[in-house]
């Protein structure tokens, strides 16, 4: 029961998230929160897979982070190289 509890919460702190990522500027702030909302959606994926013991989702996750982490990656080395150019 707990679980579900935390699951309600951790998409309460994501739609927060995107709240927080459509309303800001500045792009920094964006990856950011675009971060933080991948965090979230990892967190709710894992839940997931131990509340319903399907633990094949364990390997979408760990795929979904690694794709995650590059895309976070190379987004942030295009926002340096064009702020120095």
């Amino acid at each position: 029961m707990i679980f579900y509890s935390v699951m309600v919460i951790l998409v309460i702190y994501a739609g927060i998230a995107v709240i927080y990522l459509m309303k800001s500027k500045n792009r920094w702030d964006n990856l950011l929160s675009l971060n933080v909302l991948s965090t979230k959606i990892y967190m709710i994926i894992l839940i997931f897979a131990l509340v319903t013991k399907r633990y094949y989702y364990l390997d979408i996750l760990l795929i979904y982070i690694t794709l995650s982490y590059i895309g976070l990656k190379l987004f942030s080395e295009m926002m340096i190289r064009r702020s120095k150019s």
